[in-house]
């Protein structure tokens, strides 16, 4: 059953384009992958006819369907986030083993939802609703499509491309674009999960339980997002910059310490206040 927390009036949501929750840095890096030729339709082939089938399989075989008789905590949060969104076709929803406090979303066509089971156990109702609806929002955002690609297919373009003459920096390029955008969508996706929670110091709880796990003592938002702060006046020192690029540019995902930043700052943005105050 839900805690307590998760019981409570939400604001719910209905707009004609989601792309006005998307994250600018999210624009600008997928407006560049769109410009390379062919390159949405080639991954957009290859998941219809072939990944797509092979997850479903995967997932079917080696990981627990959510269902409403099949963890029934995670099912009512699951719907009150499709609720929110005013999703009325739900993605399938998964549960896999696994000890790395994650989640993703993967498909195109018919998208699905996988959370580690580390991340259920570890996260409060309310948590757990902000992760399930970042998740959402990379569908609601149509990030799935490259998602796949950075992910799962980039490794075999790659392996292809390195016996083409130049191909190791055509390899590269495209890993650093598909890189850029990513971290920037998971910007875009945190502004959906502060949507479903609409509770910023929830999403910053998440943030800390990303990046320092699941701990007996108490954690205090406000000293992680003094710790963000400190690490954003690094960049008053050029070798504290290029550090932080070199750390920064082969991650997937944005530290936890900017993406808690980031969503405080749109949590108090005229965007994000006018939303909660004139939805359903």
């Amino acid at each position: 059953m839900p805690d307590t927390q998760l019981i409570k009036v939400r604001k719910t949501f209905r707009l004609p384009s989601w792309d006005v929750i998307q994250h600018p840095a999210d624009r600008e890096a997928l407006d560049a992958l769109k410009k390379i030729p062919l390159l949405d339709k080639l991954i957009a082939f290859l998941i219809e006819q072939h990944f797509e089938r092979l997850l479903y399989i995967q997932n079917i075989s080696s990981s627990v369907r959510i269902t409403p008789r099949q963890s029934p905590r995670v099912w009512y949060i699951f719907n009150e986030a499709n609720r929110i969104f005013n999703i009325e076709d739900p993605c399938e929803l998964y549960i896999s083993q696994n000890p790395i406090l994650n989640a993703h979303t993967f498909g195109h066509k018919k998208p699905y939802i996988m959370l580690n089971s580390a991340i259920v156990d570890a996260t409060t109702d309310d948590e757990l609703l902000a992760v399930i609806g970042h998740e959402i929002g990379h569908i609601l955002a149509g990030h799935c499509l490259y998602t796949t690609m950075a992910v799962l297919i980039r490794p075999f373009i790659e392996m292809g491309l390195s016996n083409l003459p130049g191909g190791a920096w055509a390899s590269m390029a495209l890993r650093l674009a598909l890189f850029r955008w990513s971290r920037a969508s998971e910007l875009t996706g945190d502004r959906f999960g502060l949507l479903a929670c609409q509770d910023p110091h929830t999403m910053v709880k998440v943030m800390m339980k990303l990046a320092g796990g699941k701990t007996p003592d108490e954690l205090d938002p406000m000293e992680f997002m003094a710790q963000g702060q400190a690490y954003k006046e690094l960049d008053e020192k050029l070798l504290d910059s290029l550090y932080k690029m070199m750390m920064e540019v082969p991650q997937t995902h944005p530290l936890a310490v900017i993406r808690a930043q980031e969503t405080m700052t749109w949590a108090q943005s005229k965007q994000y206040v006018s939303m909660v105050s004139d939805s359903l």
